[in-house]
């Protein structure tokens, strides 16, 4: 039989031995009420906002911008290639002739 000295020694190195918890209480108390507020208010949405908020989620993706700007700038460039040299020149586009100043 055991000592009972000893083995409350051994259960206090069992407990050193445990990870120490990722974040304190108070801020697991705060994430969990924050995850329950978000819970609620998503099973209270209706399906036009829940419609919008994952429209909203999937357009403001960095990924999502990077390709747009890339097909953007990719139809610019096969516009000002596929016009014809006269098109391209500078000058009187729209009534405006900026290279000969008003005398």
């Amino acid at each position: 039989m055991r000592h009972p000295a000893v083995s409350h020694r051994q259960d206090r190195m069992a407990d050193t031995n445990a990870p120490p918890p990722i974040l304190p209480a108070h801020l697991e108390e705060t994430i969990g009420s924050i995850t329950r507020l978000h819970a609620e208010h998503h099973q209270n949405a209706t399906l036009l906002q829940r419609t919008v908020d994952r429209m909203t989620a999937l357009l403001g993706r960095p990924g999502f911008i990077g390709v747009r700007t890339v097909i953007v700038v990719g139809w610019m460039s096969l516009n000002l290639l596929a016009a014809p040299p006269a098109l391209r020149t500078e000058g009187d586009r729209w009534g405006l002739d900026i290279s000969h100043p008003a005398a």
